[in-house]
């Protein structure tokens, strides 16, 4: 059988969540396709119950690590043992709409990309179908190609899961293999983000469409998410290595979006200190924590933000 699509599905200690995923991905209209787990080495029962929900189905092809290296390195071993003439990425405790692959082979044909991204449905499980859309409607709906540039400028980390590095587009393996791109095993923050960037730069086509056919399943617990608190480093080491990735590139316009963004992460990891300490009503220490801030601007814009989005 011809693969049109390879599915890269990481996991790590995903009993709960694999079978709705694994399923959403063989159930697809598209049957031409492959779906790769790659077993980060969890401690539960992950494995068997992708297998049990594949029922069979020799399209299901489980990888199994013997280390925990991170999504990273996870998303590189699938990406590496792809047949697919295209990549789509699919966490552990994530689903596809049944049609999802289907219907975006059709805009990839006609759009010529090199990644096609759809909207994110967001959910609080596997069994929820219609979330509220993640990613900001006015970039999901341009039309034509997004430049690096454009997709830095929508990618903060004040705006939580409505930053565009979340999407999980799919990639054509020709334009991946041919740069020899894979994800920075340095980090397990905003991996993606980092990637993406590295494919626009390099001259990926980039479009978008506003259907949200991924549900996005939100846990704290999940090895791609609520990292920021364990790994808020790597969002400026990244960044940094980024900036430099489009100096190589000479695309000036992303640089200076790239260090707009890194002037805000710098300003936001003490803020995010900072309100964890009023959370927990730690109230002395969020006051000299407050002091510390570089920026008491940004922290009150954030502040009223916050209050805006809690009064909506």
């Amino acid at each position: 059988m011809t693969v049109q699509v390879s599915v890269v599905m990481p996991a790590h200690n995903a009993e709960d969540y694999v079978t709705a995923a694994v399923q959403s991905a063989l159930g697809q209209t598209l049957r031409e396709i492959e779906v790769i787990l790659v077993d980060d080495a969890s401690t539960d029962s992950t494995v068997p119950a992708a297998r049990l929900a594949a029922d069979g189905d020799p399209r299901l092809i489980v990888i199994q690590c013997a280390i925990n290296g991170g999504p990273s390195v996870a998303r590189n071993i699938g990406i590496e043992r792809a047949k697919g003439s295209w990549i789509a990425l699919l966490d552990a405790d994530d689903t596809f709409a049944p049609a999802r692959l289907e219907a975006m082979l059709r805009l990839v044909e006609a759009s010529g990309s090199d990644l096609l991204a759809d909207n994110l449905s967001v959910a609080s499980g596997p069994d929820v179908s219609d979330g509220e859309a993640a990613l900001p409607q006015k970039f999901m709906s341009k039309p034509g190609r997004i430049t690096a540039a454009e997709f830095v400028a929508w990618d903060r980390p004040a705006n939580g899961l409505r930053s565009v590095g979340f999407m999980k587009p799919l990639m054509r393996t020709e334009f991946l293999r041919a740069h020899s791109l894979l994800y920075d095993p340095r980090f397990r923050n905003a991996e993606d983000f980092h990637f993406y960037v590295r494919c626009l730069l390099l001259g990926a086509k980039l479009h978008v469409t506003p259907h949200a056919w991924y549900q996005y399943v939100y846990r704290s617990d999940s090895q791609s998410r609520g990292l920021e608190a364990q790994y808020p480093e790597q969002l400026i080491r990244s960044n940094e290595d980024l900036e430099q990735f489009a100096i190589d590139c000479d695309d000036k316009a992303a640089l200076t979006k790239l260090r707009e963004r890194g002037k805000e992460i710098r300003n936001w990891i003490p803020y995010v200190s900072f309100v964890t300490l009023l959370r927990h009503r730690q109230m002395v220490e969020a006051l000299q924590q407050f002091f510390r801030l570089p920026s008491w601007p940004y922290a009150l814009k954030q502040l009223f933000r916050a209050g805006l989005r809690r009064l909506s």
